[in-house]
């Protein structure tokens, strides 16, 4: 009675389970998996002939590449080198790839950032990054490091992805903000140059209507005038 007892308790123990709103139940029976379970109460084959898993898919994790000066340094479409960090943020879109499919996540999502990372900074001349095209670069990596991740089959959804230090090494700083600089000095004085003549031409304009219509004027007064001396 009393062995009856402990495997009643036992199997009560270990068959009935709850899944969390935050969670996805990954059930194993003899270390292979067989169903994923959405949240609330569940029940299996008492263990050890079904184990769960309960990974939490709703969670946005975070990792940084380039934080190291050897992931950093990227070299550019036109030959430039350029230190790049970059922050991912991910969560588990598949809880059984997530978990079965690849061994170390993690190290995996690191690897093909730097990856995706490279191969898009080196597709972009070195201003793109540092200036105007920084979303656009973005967008390019997320969809990528998407791609790759996908043919792994690791189950990861990439949420977005974030430059957070984009600048040249510390040896030639100095002379890329000398560049900078001078390219900022030069559409500055477009923008002054385009400003005088978007100013000075309607004056023109204007004074050359006024001498116009006091010239007609003229004419006319002049006309009249002879015809009345005639």
């Amino acid at each position: 009675t009393l062995i009856l007892i402990l495997i009643v308790v036992w199997v009560a123990l270990t068959s009935f389970y709850t899944i969390g709103p935050d969670e996805e139940g990954v059930v194993r029976r003899f270390g292979e998996w067989v169903r994923t379970e959405e949240s609330g109460l569940h029940f299996k084959f008492p263990y050890p002939i079904e184990k769960v898993d309960k990974p939490k898919v709703t969670e946005v994790k975070e990792i940084s590449v380039g934080t190291i000066a050897a992931e950093a340094k990227m070299l550019t479409g036109d030959e430039n080198i350029i230190l790049v960090e970059v922050r991912i943020q991910y969560k588990i879109k598949d809880a059984a790839q997530y978990l079965f499919n690849v061994r170390n996540v993690e190290e995996l999502i690191k690897d093909a950032t730097e990856s995706a990372l490279r191969q898009t900074i080196g597709s972009h001349p070195i201003d793109d990054p540092l200036t105007e095209k920084k979303a656009e670069i973005m967008d390019e990596i997320q969809l990528l490091l998407q791609q790759m991740l996908d043919d792994y089959k690791c189950g990861i959804d990439i949420r977005q992805v974030q430059l957070q230090d984009v600048n040249p090494p510390q040896e030639v700083d100095f002379a890329f903000k000398d560049v900078q600089s001078a390219k900022e000095e030069k559409e500055q004085l477009i923008n002054q140059a385009l400003g005088y003549q978007n100013d000075l031409i309607p004056k023109a304009r204007g004074e050359a209507v006024t001498m116009i219509r006091e010239a007609e004027g003229y004419r006319e007064e002049r006309v009249k005038r002879a015809e009345g001396d005639a």
